[in-house]
């Protein structure tokens, strides 16, 4: 007798999908959708690759608005700017600068590769807007042609980083709807911007959020009810981000370190995780989040290189939330770090909630204590039913958002 099919779960996700999308009214509404892509930051190229995907596999074909983040802070192109021109003059002379400031060349030089690296992967993976917008204003006038507009994932809520146009305040006085998909207010609570904030809740139509403490914020603000969601990079099955990864060259088993905190990084641990496995250290940083993990450093990955060193690792240890997420996918032996401490400003909540949704919080670990051989293995089995069961929900609220309709009430369209 032969034994019973066993779909994977990326043919199970598909099912959900088709599930969910077979009584859409036929119709194929103009869909835009604002993130967070500036800073060369592994997780929010991710994040905003995999939000666009799983809207197009839901059957609408979108874009990203090509939002210039930094035209509102003028201040944060300073620091690039002068790092740009002083590679250039670098160069200019490269084996004289390479002999009187060897440090800082390799420095600029391995932030040029990998800024190449990141800029490559949007235009080769996402869809963006062709016109770029500096403003609300600009965003405004396509809004006014468009039928949804989509604001999320990743911390485009943070009040230390305030952006109205993360709230999507373009789109008032149109009538495309308004949806926030797993958004982050990276903070336990609002004291900054707090009014402002208020009122451009009270506008989106359909709100979830990524961490339970920020739906406790919004329920403090505006007394709205909203659902907790799975960040959009755990929407796409494993399968589908091999289909993009590009694994190392590495043979030997190695341990991929990834932080981006520089205070609270786990030495001790490393150290003896390394000597009782006897496997080798890569430690993955971007230009901006150098640290003094020993081991090969790595500064100059694409996210496609990031995504197959974690799914090729033997383990990973990282303080990063999706470093934690791509270990999850990849069913890798992961070991979770706190990056802050209890500053009120901290953002570790996104862990928490994370791993304890998915029955993890025992791979949280102490930044100042030892490895523990003693530490229960992954049972992948049960971690990837809770997986399953939290795309099905977090889908479930995408789709309903994302059905088109005749008018738009607000209060009445609110999920």
């Amino acid at each position: 007798m032969a034994a019973p099919y066993n779909p994977t779960p990326s043919e199970k996700l598909v099912a959900i999908l088709q599930e969910m999308t077979m009584n859409f009214i036929p119709k194929s509404p103009k869909i835009r959708i604002i993130t967070r892509r500036a800073g060369y930051n592994f997780g929010s190229s991710l994040q905003a690759y995999a939000m666009q995907q799983i809207v197009e596999k839901l059957g609408f074909p979108n874009q990203i608005f090509n939002y210039d983040e930094y035209s509102r802070k003028p201040l944060w192109r300073l620091r690039p700017c002068l790092e740009d021109l002083t590679f250039q003059i670098m160069r200019l002379a490269p084996w004289l600068s390479q002999r009187l400031f060897r440090r800082k060349y390799k420095e600029l030089y391995e932030r040029s590769v990998q800024i190449r690296k990141f800029r490559n992967f949007e235009k080769v993976h996402m869809k963006l807007t062709p016109e770029t917008y500096r403003s609300s204003k600009m965003l405004a006038k396509e809004a006014a042609d468009c039928d949804i507009c989509i604001c999320g994932s990743d911390q485009i809520w943070s009040p230390l980083l305030f952006d109205p146009a993360m709230f999507l305040d373009f789109c008032q006085g149109t009538t495309a709807s308004t949806i926030a998909y797993a958004p982050s207010f990276g903070v336990s609570g609002i004291y900054f911007h707090h009014e402002e904030i208020r009122k451009l809740l009270e506008e989106i139509d359909s709100i979830s959020v990524r961490e339970s403490e920020g739906a406790e914020i919004i329920r403090e603000l505006t007394g709205r009810e909203v659902p907790v969601v799975l960040d959009p990079t755990l929407l796409l099955d494993a399968d589908d981000w091999r289909a993009i990864a590009r694994p190392p060259e590495k043979t030997k088993p190695y341990i991929l370190c990834y932080f981006l905190g520089k205070s609270r990084i786990p030495f001790r641990f490393l150290d003896e995780l390394r000597r009782e496995t006897g496997c080798e250290l890569i430690n993955v940083c971007t230009f901006r989040t150098r640290n003094d993990i020993s081991g090969i450093r790595d500064c100059t990955m694409s996210p496609e290189e990031l995504i197959g060193a974690v799914a090729n690792a033997a383990f990973v240890c990282t303080d990063s939330f999706h470093g934690t997420i791509f270990s999850i996918l990849f069913e890798r032996q992961f070991f979770s770090f706190e990056r802050f401490g209890k500053e009120r400003t901290g953002q570790n909540s996104r862990i928490y909630t994370l791993l304890s949704r998915h029955g993890l919080s025992f791979r949280l670990m102490q930044f100042d204590h030892g490895y523990d051989r003693d530490v229960q293995p992954i049972d992948y089995g049960k971690v990837g039913d809770a997986l399953l069961r939290n795309r099905k929900t977090s889908l479930e609220f995408l789709v309903a958002s994302l059905r088109p309709r005749t008018s738009k009430p607000k209060d009445a369209i609110r999920p």
